[in-house]
């Protein structure tokens, strides 16, 4: 068994022209690991931004972090997370928590102990339309 660190680093994403949300917090993380060999998840969900220490088998990982979704996923396909999407009717939908949600993935040869980061990217944008008649 091995250990892997994970982080997930938000900042340096580009910001948004207008918006009431912070695109650099992470408030939680909804993690998954996927072991390409024997097909087995692990995942956490971790209420702050804090690296995440797990304690894996060697192997190839594929790794998806949905963060600022609010609250525990529980248990997904590797599909499902491949394909997830966050939806905002309103910008007012947001607005209880203040924060946007984001997603970053990577794959992993974990051969021993290492740290990795996940970089981050908004799961939302805005788009005003303007017709004119």
């Amino acid at each position: 068994m091995q250990f892997v660190d994970v982080s997930v680093p938000a900042g340096g994403m580009s910001k948004s022209r207008v918006t009431a949300a912070d695109e650099e917090t992470v408030e939680d993380v909804n993690l998954y690991l996927y072991h390409r060999q024997s097909g087995a998840c692990f995942r956490r969900y971790v209420r702050s931004a804090t690296p995440i220490r797990l304690r894996l088998p060697k192997g190839e990982y594929d790794i998806y972090v949905i963060a600022n979704y609010g609250t525990a996923m529980g248990e997904q396909s590797q599909t499902d997370v491949e394909n997830f999407q966050f939806v905002l009717s309103e910008e007012s939908d947001f607005e209880d928590s203040g924060v946007l949600p984001m997603s970053g993935d990577c794959t992993i040869d974990l051969d021993g102990n290492r740290a990795i980061e996940v970089e981050l990217k908004r799961l939302v944008a805005k788009v005003d339309v303007k017709i004119n008649m």
